[in-house]
């Protein structure tokens, strides 16, 4: 898999901070089963974690599956 940040690749680890980050806004590009939908998870329980109220929370996904998995 190839990561990257503004077209340059750099290691999982630093992706995934950074994708992560819930003071950062991203778009996430991937394949199917790539782990979009874990990602997005993810942001959502980190900006929650991080005081975040639920109704400021924003997440737009195209499918039910993704849908019922947020």
């Amino acid at each position: 898999l190839a990561y990257r940040i503004d077209g340059r690749q750099v290691p999982p680890e630093v992706f995934y901070a950074r994708a992560c980050d819930p003071l950062r806004s991203v778009a996430i590009e991937a394949c199917a089963g790539a782990g979009k939908t874990w990602m997005l998870i993810s942001r959502i329980l980190r900006a929650l974690l991080a005081g975040a109220a639920p109704q400021d929370i924003l997440a737009i996904t195209f499918t039910n599956k993704a849908a019922g998995e947020m």
